[in-house]
């Protein structure tokens, strides 16, 4: 499957036409961070019809945010490949939301 990323004045993408491309809105973080109206409806709508999307970091200001990210990709790499008796002791049912077990 071939995937392009197209913008397009639709807040939603494109039906996939016989042949694999998939056409995925493109968010763009800046304007999302500048209270973008057009912007957040294209998220919004993005997120309600499809479930996913490209966010466009291309941007200078999100250069600590990628390096993050990078960090975070490394750090669970890391935990994730350690044994499962370790993992197990780091659950708590009463930390719900940070519960790794399932």
């Amino acid at each position: 499957m071939t995937v392009t990323m197209t913008q397009t004045k639709s807040p939603l993408p494109e039906a996939s036409p016989p042949g694999g491309i998939a056409h995925l809105s493109v968010i763009n973080y800046k304007k999302l961070a500048n209270n973008d109206p057009e912007e957040s409806a294209k998220l919004f709508s993005a997120c309600l019809e499809w479930g996913f999307f490209y966010l466009d970091l291309a941007f200078d200001e999100t250069e600590a945010y990628r390096a993050s990210v990078d960090r975070l990709k490394d750090f669970s790499i890391d935990y994730f490949s350690r044994p499962l008796e370790e993992k197990i002791r780091d659950t708590n049912d009463a930390w719900e939301t940070f519960n790794i077990c399932g």
